[in-house]
């Protein structure tokens, strides 16, 4: 137990005496119980708590406990590279060859953090239901990072139902991108982070217009600027702090960086939005400035995720 308390103490060093404390004994436990906790860890946070909440009985009872782990969870060291180094079924890695112009130029390997947007990214890369990552693009090759357009859709059922965690739209994603903001401080401080696009990053705008329908005029609405579904995802190559809140942080880059700079640095669209003749067409609601702006930041080149699935 001694040893064990020792080898704990740099991971919770830094921590109030409460929680380091609770973390040095948390650790001791999964030792005991890392199938189960890697189990409940894979099905998100919620079921994480709960069977901690399970072996953990004789940590002073279940409300102690629940109150520590919510500590835990509030302090400002605690990020989703603790819980993925701290969780048991952490170690879950993923692969996507990269072509360009379909010749090959290599593999990305992420491993994801234990939560419902790491299991999301883990079903999407591994074709669940055959709803894969498989043959999307990497369109945006934004400053500081770079973005995959992901899926039209989450589900090739009649029905709509989705295998996919989370479900078809970013509400439970919401949920954990508003932990990620509460935690505060930079989240996407450091190249090699890969995150859900969750919320709109230019304004979704509206707009009503007449058309003529057999022999009728009728209302319809154009929609300008894409609702993200929570399949689109980046990789950071530098510090992007206003990534922090459109984004969700759901693993890290451990193998082929090198792939990811090389995607970063292909030519791509010059961004206009500082041109007065682009400026003067967005204040006319001229709409080929809008359609102009889509392709800023672009892709010259085809980038595809040729093939992707677990390691």
């Amino acid at each position: 137990m001694l040893a064990n308390t020792q080898a704990a103490a740099p991971a919770a060093a830094g921590l109030p005496a409460g929680q380091r404390c609770f973390v040095s004994h948390q650790q001791h436990i999964q030792r005991q119980h890392r199938p189960r906790l890697a189990a409940a860890a894979a099905r998100g946070p919620v079921a994480a708590a709960a069977a901690a909440a399970q072996v953990l009985p004789s940590c002073g009872g279940r409300r102690q406990l629940l109150l520590a782990a919510g500590l835990l969870a509030a302090g400002p060291a605690v990020s989703w590279q603790v819980a993925a180094e701290e969780a048991a079924g952490s170690s879950r890695q993923v692969f996507f060859d990269i072509t360009v112009d379909r010749k090959p130029l290599g593999r990305i390997v992420p491993q994801d953090a234990p939560a419902i947007g790491g299991q999301r990214f883990l079903d999407l890369a591994q074709g669940k239901e055959g709803v894969a990552f498989r043959k999307t693009k990497f369109e945006l090759l934004e400053d500081g990072f770079i973005q995959n357009s992901g899926l039209k859709a989450l589900s090739y059922q009649a029905s709509g139902r989705t295998a996919i965690t989370g479900g078809l739209d970013t509400e439970l994603l919401e949920e954990e991108l508003a932990a990620q903001q509460r935690r505060g401080g930079t989240v996407h401080g450091a190249p090699g982070l890969v995150s859900f696009l969750v919320k709109p990053r230019i304004e979704i705008v509206s707009k009503d217009k007449l058309v003529a329908s057999k022999g009728k005029l009728i209302t319809v609405t154009e929609t300008f600027g894409e609702i993200p579904n929570g399949s689109s995802w980046a990789i950071t190559t530098e510090a992007v702090p206003e990534l922090d809140d459109t984004h969700l942080v759901v693993g890290r880059v451990v193998q082929g960086m090198d792939v990811v700079r090389a995607v970063a640095a292909l030519p791509r669209v010059k961004d206009n939005t500082n041109s007065p003749f682009f400026q003067y067409g967005k204040a006319t609601g001229d709409k080929r400035a809008d359609v102009a702006q889509r392709a800023f930041k672009k892709a010259f080149n085809k980038i595809v995720v040729d093939e992707c699935g677990y390691l």
